[in-house]
């Protein structure tokens, strides 16, 4: 399942609504409470989310790997979903705004 900080503690918005929304449609349990430093370490997975990228893999933490060191089986599924409930290619649309230097 996916776990996030407490509610109280990240910024709410469509965001976080609309992935705990998508989680749920994939049949992924999603649960809020306190993180510690080193659980973030050990995940097999670790992903922020953000009005335009929508999910950001983050696949190193304190210059560690996180996982497989690469975007995980979940962050896939999720931005499969996302991108099939947006009607765009997320990832494509990243890189076409960051090589025009935008």
């Amino acid at each position: 399942g996916l776990v996030s900080p407490p509610k109280e503690k990240i910024l709410p918005g469509i965001t976080v609504a609309e992935l705990e929304t998508l989680a749920g449609q994939l049949g992924v349990p999603m649960s809020y409470r306190e993180l510690r430093p080193d659980e973030l370490a050990g995940s097999d997975e670790l992903f922020l989310t953000s009005t335009s990228p929508c999910l950001i893999p983050c696949t190193k933490l304190d210059g560690r790997p996180i996982g497989s060191g690469a975007p995980g089986p979940m962050f896939e599924r999720l931005i499969t979903a996302w991108d099939r409930h947006v009607g765009i290619d997320i990832r494509a649309q990243a890189r076409r705004f960051a090589t025009r230097g935008v």
